[in-house]
């Protein structure tokens, strides 16, 4: 999380540091990644079941969720914590913060090209034992993956090819949520909104950022930024960049002169950017962006005072095998 200029949240947070919780003046906020694509991560079922119950307990004042990318799982979340968080927003709600069911219920794959392509896709690429990768190669030149819909692509991007029957295809099959951001919050949404940072892209590629303005907080924004690795992306798309750390970076600059005039921001997400700090051996990830951030004037009053990474692939991190990563969600 970064904070613009809101001296309360970072004295709220030296409170509950410093364990003197009573003490603190202002809101719980949270952002996480969920993971909730089958494709890159594991164990789907399982951690879907335990998301609602983590997030009730919470109790937190608004979240920032990324890669909520099923329709499901987001009216599931939306409605099973409507009591706790009344206010929410995603690309699948309308204007007023209502959930859009004439748009949800439309399954992401439809009509004979879907069926084309899957039957293609079965007989000539072979999924067994194939790396993501090598399947997409095959499915866009033998399948003519890109003549589908744009939200049939992103369901099989984020199903991958064991799971696209399940989530892109029949009447239990719901829209998709492109790109996954997904607010929740105790407090109204005032005139929420979806910024694309790039325009004239299939949504396929989109990133966006959510945008709100929430009582006794000022602006909110949540939002998920390229990982500098995100090879399947730039597998589809024409090169508007050299590589994901550079989208990154312009993601960045993006949201930095789009808050410039705001005295107010909490601008909550998975950045996929966050410093060096060799005290805890820490590697830096995309640090020209993390850097970017603090010369416009924010704060990430986790990494300040906490310093301890938000994610990392194993348990037992080590900086000589360059895995203790602070793939901060800030």
């Amino acid at each position: 999380m970064l904070v613009h200029h809101h001296h309360l949240v970072l004295s709220c947070l030296l409170s509950l540091v410093y364990g003197s919780q009573d003490k603190c003046l202002t809101k719980k906020l949270v952002t996480f990644n969920t993971g909730l694509q089958p494709s890159t991560v594991k164990y789907y079922d399982e951690r879907r079941e335990l998301l609602v119950p983590a997030l009730k307990d919470l109790r937190s004042d608004v979240i920032c969720l990324q890669e909520v990318f099923y329709g499901r799982d987001v009216k599931e979340t939306v409605h099973r914590l409507m009591f706790t968080y009344p206010y929410s927003y995603s690309s699948l709600h309308d204007s007023h913060g209502r959930l859009n069911y004439s748009m949800i219920q439309k399954a992401p794959c439809q009509g004979t090209k879907s069926m084309t392509f899957l039957t293609c896709f079965s007989q000539k690429c072979h999924p067994t034992g194939q790396t993501l990768l090598g399947l997409l190669d095959c499915a866009l030149k033998q399948c003519k993956m890109l003549e589908l819909s744009d939200f049939c692509i992103s369901c099989i991007l984020v199903s991958g090819p064991d799971h696209i029957s399940k989530h892109c295809l029949g009447p239990q099959a719901l829209q998709m949520n492109i790109p996954g951001l997904l607010v929740l919050s105790k407090r109204k949404l005032w005139t929420p909104k979806r910024t694309p940072f790039i325009h004239g892209v299939r949504q396929f590629f989109r990133r966006e950022f959510i945008s709100a303005r929430v009582q006794e907080l000022g602006e909110i924004m949540c939002t998920h930024l390229t990982p500098a690795n995100d090879t399947i992306a730039q597998a589809f798309q024409s090169s508007f960049f050299a590589d994901g750390e550079t989208e990154n970076l312009f993601e960045t600059i993006s949201l930095l002169r789009h808050i410039r005039n705001e005295k107010d921001i909490l601008l909550m997400g998975d950045m996929n950017s966050g410093p060096s700090i060799s005290s805890r051996h820490i590697h830096y990830v995309t640090s020209a962006s993390f850097e970017q951030f603090m010369k416009g004037n924010l704060r990430s009053p986790y990494a300040e005072l906490v310093g301890k990474p938000t994610y990392s692939p194993h348990e037992n991190t080590l900086v000589m095998y360059n895995v203790n990563r602070s793939q901060y969600i800030l």
